[in-house]
């Protein structure tokens, strides 16, 4: 079962959550759930399970037809128009397609999710250069995204999410366009990020990343939550994450699909022969709990160790918008702007 302090109101939760959509798709099934501050959490499922509908909970980007969902401190039944913006101020998001801005380089893309916020000239070349230096891409500066490789894109995206140090990071499927190989790096970028004190919640359906990584495991089938449990991870080392990543291909990420007759079986973890486990059997194992670490150094406590690049140019920015409305209305105006022929919105 998922980590907890009893004495902590937990970070996310679900209280009976029902989705429907128009056409009769039935999304969520009476979810009930906690996610704790600082809890690591995989969404695993099926396509069409639900999957995406739960993070867009989340995000307010979907109601309930029923039910109560409470994100820190806003019930969404109570939420208003305008702070929707700042509750999704308190996530970083992170997106399969990356979303990144074509005409900007590395850096502005990361200090744009700044910009909108409202941070200064000097905050925000601190804290982007720290991001940077972070995710591993401080020489990549410079780059536009149309010179970076998947993976290079990716990581941008996960500094930009996390570039103002949010409570929470959501990321669907941020392995899905990437190689097998960066698929560790991103997932094992999460689990450093994650030690730091942030909330991960990452939607995926490759099962190998899972059983290999560990954590609390979320299973959605039908709109309902049918598995959720702890498992030890195969990986202990970071020099094995390497060595894992080259066993893998994209064909061998198979879909998650749990028989529900073996589903929240009660049986002993077999720690003998863990490596060779599917994650059938491990999500229905209860592993042992681990102290949390609460001695680490905050994210913006830290400065950065490199170089500080030079100042980028401030641009307007809208106080307001959230980073992921933001991001959106932005992406579409540059597509815009270089096909002038085609019309669309802009903000």
């Amino acid at each position: 079962m998922p980590k907890s302090n009893p004495s902590e109101a937990p970070l996310i939760e679900f209280r009976g959550v029902y989705k429907a959509y128009d056409n009769g798709t039935k999304a969520l099934n009476d979810v009930n759930l906690k996610i704790y501050k600082g809890e690591f959490v995989f969404v695993v499922g099926a396509s069409g399970a639900g999957k995406s509908t739960f993070i867009k909970m989340i995000m307010h980007e979907e109601k309930p037809n029923a039910g109560e969902i409470v994100v820190g401190n806003y019930k969404m039944s109570r939420l208003k128009s305008r702070d929707v913006p700042k509750l999704r101020r308190t996530m970083g998001i992170v997106f399969q397609d990356f979303r990144l801005i074509k005409d900007k380089t590395v850096f502005e893309n990361v200090a744009f999710a700044m910009h909108i916020v409202g941070a200064s000239k000097r905050e925000i070349r601190r804290r982007v250069s720290y991001t940077l230096n972070i995710v591993g891409l401080t020489e990549k500066a410079r780059c536009y995204p149309t010179e970076l490789s998947g993976g290079e894109q990716q990581r941008v995206a996960l500094a930009r999410a996390l570039v103002n140090n949010p409570a929470m990071i959501l990321a669907d499927e941020p392995t899905g366009n990437v190689d097998p190989n960066m698929s560790y790096e991103i997932v094992s970028l999460l689990n450093e990020i994650n030690k730091r004190g942030t909330t991960i919640i990452m939607v995926t359906h490759e099962h190998h990343l899972v059983r290999d990584f560990g954590h609390r495991v979320i299973m959605i089938e039908g709109g309902s939550v049918v598995a959720d449990n702890e498992i030890e991870p195969v990986i202990v080392n970071p020099e094995d994450i390497a060595e894992k990543a080259s066993m893998f291909t994209h064909d061998a990420a198979e879909s998650i699909h749990i028989p529900p007759e073996i589903i929240m079986e009660d049986k002993q973890p077999d720690i003998e022969n863990a490596g060779e486990h599917d994650l059938m059997s491990l999500v229905s194992e209860f592993a042992p709990e681990k102290p949390k670490n609460d001695g680490e150094t905050p994210l913006s406590a830290a400065e950065p160790k490199e170089k500080v690049p030079p100042a980028q140019p401030e641009e307007e920015h809208t106080p307001l918008l959230s980073f992921a409305d933001a991001i959106d209305a932005f992406t579409k105006q540059s597509d815009d702007s270089q096909n002038p022929g085609e019309e669309g919105d802009r903000q």
